[in-house]
């Protein structure tokens, strides 16, 4: 790098990254990481449950298990995180009422 910033910029990428920045990025990507394998185990349970559900002719033939999965993993981990903003239980269970009786065309 040229100019008169180089000095700068140079000496602040040589700065040593602290113990604690280090942890801190450690504990966002653990987190990241246990997020998505909570995500995934949930899509999973979900998955068998809308398998088991068409076995027994209680899920629509034309619905894709794969992707209601998905959409209802999604909705869950929506509806966790109204309930942690400090959405209440009458809240919630309006919105998963809605949710669950919309029907499209």
């Amino acid at each position: 790098m040229d100019g008169a910033f180089a000095p700068t910029v140079r000496a602040r990428s040589a700065w040593p990254e602290s113990a604690g920045s280090r942890a801190a990025r450690r504990m966002t990507a653990r987190t990241i990481l246990d997020r998505q394998h909570q995500h995934q185990r949930l899509r999973t349970a979900l998955h068998a449950a809308l398998l088991s559900a068409r076995r027994q002719r209680r899920f629509a033939e034309d619905v894709a298990p794969d992707s209601a999965a998905d959409v209802l993993a999604l909705f869950a981990h929506g509806v966790n995180l109204r309930s942690r903003a400090g959405a209440d239980a009458q809240q919630l269970r309006g919105t998963v009422t809605a949710a669950i009786t919309a029907r499209g065309p």
